[in-house]
């Protein structure tokens, strides 16, 4: 089963980095034969700069992954306010769904505390509304609940659109995983791995 894991990881990385690695080379090369231009030279530093930072991403991804499976981050578990964190990136993102023609609820009771990662928890938020810019239909409706029971916080994060087909429900938690419809836009697959 781990040498499969690893199979899978490893292709996955291979396509999704290949990508990025061969736009910048592609870059370099223009840079090369442009060097006496300074304007087309500056305009091909800056989308390899772009690319670079695709890979960064992907990469950063990657190693958070690895750690949080690994168990490594639950040493940076501190007391967090769950409540104060899901305002705050939910008003962050509300000039983001207004730009995309899409709307925010947030809803949450105050106070609510939990002990974990809030780089983590900020990230695992963030995937999600992203998903919907990305990938719901103009004028959609996303929302954000945060409630509590005697024992536990309770987190939603949903929108209106279609959902997934039923057919990948568990496969979209997989790394490098993207349905056939989003294979055309920006991503490497790795948003709800890290959810």
């Amino acid at each position: 089963t781990l040498a499969r894991i690893l199979e899978g990881v490893s292709v996955g990385a291979a396509h999704d980095l290949k990508t990025p690695v061969s736009n910048l080379a592609g870059r370099l090369q223009l840079i090369e034969r442009d060097l006496n231009n300074p304007a087309a030279t500056k305009e091909h530093i800056q989308v390899a700069q772009t690319h670079i930072a695709a890979l960064l991403r992907t990469l950063d991804a990657l190693f958070r992954l690895g750690e949080v499976e690994a168990g490594k981050r639950s040493a940076a578990f501190r007391a967090v306010d769950l409540s104060e964190l899901v305002e705050e990136i939910g008003d962050s993102f509300r000039p983001v769904f207004e730009e995309a023609d899409k709307t925010i609820d947030v809803r949450t009771t105050p106070r609510i505390g939990v002990f974990g990662d809030g780089d983590l928890l900020t990230q695992l938020v963030t995937n999600l509304l992203e998903n919907v810019i990305e990938h719901a239909r103009d004028g959609a409706h996303a929302w954000i609940r945060l409630r509590a029971s005697e024992t536990h916080a309770h987190l939603e994060v949903g929108d209106d659109g279609p959902g997934l087909p039923a057919l990948n429900g568990e496969d979209v938690f997989e790394r490098f995983f993207r349905l056939d419809a989003s294979r055309t836009t920006a991503g490497n697959g790795l948003g709800l791995s890290l959810v």
